[in-house]
């Protein structure tokens, strides 16, 4: 996710007001710190993925986890849900390379071992 600064936001307001209705989203910061998230309202009854998830996907793929196809989805799902919800998430998986990426990447897996 993209970060803006609250002058930088405040500045051109009507430009990343454009970029949040084409689907990007992004953090805004106060003094380099998060305080917010501007991201596209989803009409109810349309589901989307959330705007950065195509990006986190291919970015632990092969360059950082060695993940391919959908365990690099799974990956970049719960990575996703939990910098949204704030809570530690445990993610479920008997696949012994998507739960050597998960815990790498700093999730609760689970079973403790494999």
């Amino acid at each position: 996710m993209e970060t803006v600064g609250i002058r930088e936001l405040k500045n051109r307001l009507g430009y990343y007001l454009r970029a949040i209705r084409q689907g990007r989203a992004f953090v805004v910061t106060d003094r380099g710190k998060p305080v917010a998230r501007l991201v596209p309202v989803v009409p109810s009854g349309e589901e989307t993925w959330p705007p950065d998830l195509e990006g986190r996907m291919w970015e632990l793929a092969a360059e950082e986890y060695g993940l391919r196809g959908y365990d690099s989805v799974h990956l970049a799902a719960a990575l996703l849900w939990q910098e949204r919800v704030g809570y530690p998430v445990v993610l479920a998986t008997f696949d012994a390379e998507l739960w050597q990426a998960a815990h790498r990447a700093g999730l609760e897996v689970w079973p403790e071992e494999i």
